[in-house]
């Protein structure tokens, strides 16, 4: 019985194993195909992402 339970273990453990992999890769993948935005865009996004983090926590 606890031999069987440890082999399940086991088989879990590699799955676990084999699905992290994949998903590491995967993500990998995408982060390649991820650009750096020029400056005067980032600056644009942060200004922007402020501005409505303030108008949110003036309406609470």
């Amino acid at each position: 019985m606890l031999e069987k339970a440890q082999k399940k273990i086991s088989e879990t453990n590699k799955e676990l194993d084999n699905l992290v992999g994949t998903r590491t890769r995967v993500l990998l993948s995408k982060l390649r195909k991820v650009q750096e935005l020029p400056a005067t865009e980032s600056v644009k996004l942060l200004e922007e992402a402020i501005d409505f983090e303030e108008e949110t926590n003036e309406r609470n």
